[in-house]
């Protein structure tokens, strides 16, 4: 129960689709890693749910592909 009410609280602050790492892994065609060291050095903005969980915003990821794309 404690699940659903956390998923329900993270849609109500951030009603847009978070991506795991593993997704922006994925879309990037990179290594997890790369996208965790991306966030690390600020590269990509990150979004903290608790001490191990990040997700990132589907427009900071467009906004960041398209800046390397320059």
């Amino acid at each position: 129960m404690e699940r659903d009410v956390l998923k329900k609280r993270i849609r109500e602050v951030f009603p847009e689709r978070l991506l795991k790492p593993t997704d922006v892994a994925y879309i990037c065609q990179v290594d997890k890693r790369t996208v965790l060291r991306w966030a690390e050095q600020g590269k990509l903005p990150k979004v903290v749910l608790d001490e191990k969980i990040i997700r990132f915003r589907m427009r900071d990821l467009v906004e960041f592909i398209e800046k390397r794309r320059k």
